[in-house]
């Protein structure tokens, strides 16, 4: 039993008549000659498989005649006009499948699946190129964080030894060298009340000297936050006499002069050239097999009989071909 869209069809196309069937495939026809004149030898049309994402349940029988009615705009194309067409499902919207499709000319079936290998092959080196930048951006941001973390510990040794003898001078000129040779959006030392002892940028100085008392109160320990591309790191300082303070050190999380797509880019050159040498040898085996098809739809005609000359004959440009090949 079919179901009533179906059914509603079949009803439909019974009470077709004989002129109505003519007019159509005269209507067919012209399609089918436009379609030649667009999709000459070698040339692939793409576009959308469907005008719409795919339906979803539940619409009303108005609701799926209207998505029927648009759908059918683009896939009654091949059907009508007798040429091969390949859908690849590339992408999505809202959640649903949306394909996108190759439509070549007629009889050109192994250059569409040529095509569409070459899209696939494509699509294959774009995904090895992002996977290959993200996994060394991730690597990198883990390098950076590593040496920020570092160059904090190495920091606090000899900022502590610095102020346990007070020697605050010698302190600031070790964060500013710290900060340049690390590159370093920005470090400094400040104490626990808030004002700053010591800064890579000696303008935002709040505390001029080493307090006769120093502030009280918990330390920091360590605090690490990275957002936006940025390294936020809090680290304790303990000074022996004195108390706790805090180190903070700010970085970007890519290394400066370290670019993460000398590797991507030599991928995508190397699948590149491979790609074009793949698509040149399948052109040139194309056109062989093509030949030698030929060929061997002739043997087989005169095998069976046929003594007319035009229907053995091979088209221009593949006896050509042939002819070269008896010489050869």
């Amino acid at each position: 039993r079919f179901g009533f869209e179906v059914a509603q069809r079949y009803t439909n196309a019974m009470a077709w008549s004989d002129a109505n069937v003519r007019q159509a495939e005269s209507a067919r026809q012209s399609i089918r000659a436009r379609m030649s004149q667009v999709l000459t030898d070698g040339v692939v049309l793409c576009m959308p498989t469907s005008p719409i994402p795919a339906p979803g349940v539940g619409q009303t029988l108005a609701e799926r005649q209207a998505c029927r009615e648009r759908i059918l705009t683009l896939t009654c194309i091949a059907g009508t006009t007798g040429s091969p067409q390949i859908n690849l499902p590339l992408a999505e919207v809202d959640g649903m499948p949306v394909g996108l499709s190759l439509i070549g000319p007629t009889g050109a079936d192994e250059l569409l699946i040529g095509f569409a290998l070459a899209i696939i092959l494509m699509a294959a080196i774009g995904s090895a190129v992002w996977w290959s930048s993200r996994t060394q951006a991730r690597s990198l941001r883990q390098s950076r964080v590593a040496q920020v973390r570092a160059t904090a510990q190495l920091l606090q040794q000899s900022v502590e030894a610095l102020l346990a003898t007070d020697d605050v001078s010698a302190a600031r000129r070790l964060v500013m060298q710290t900060a340049q040779h690390h590159v370093l959006s920005s470090c400094r030392i400040m104490l626990l009340d808030g004002r700053v002892l010591a800064d890579a940028e000696p303008s935002l100085i709040t505390a001029p000297r080493v307090p006769e008392r120093w502030p009280k109160g918990p330390g920091p320990g360590e605090e690490l936050v990275i957002e936006d591309g940025i390294i936020r790191l809090a680290h304790q300082l303990d000074i022996p006499g004195r108390g706790a303070a805090r180190l903070d050190l700010t970085a970007s999380t890519q290394p400066v002069g370290v670019s993460r797509w000398p590797a991507p880019l030599g991928i995508a050159v190397i699948a590149a050239t491979a790609l074009v040498g793949l698509l040149l040898v399948y052109r040139h085996a194309r056109s062989r097999l093509r030949t030698l098809g030929e060929i061997r739809e002739a043997l087989l005609a005169m095998h069976h009989g046929e003594q007319s000359m035009a229907a053995v004959q091979l088209r221009g440009h593949l006896s050509t071909a042939a002819d070269r090949k008896s010489v050869a």
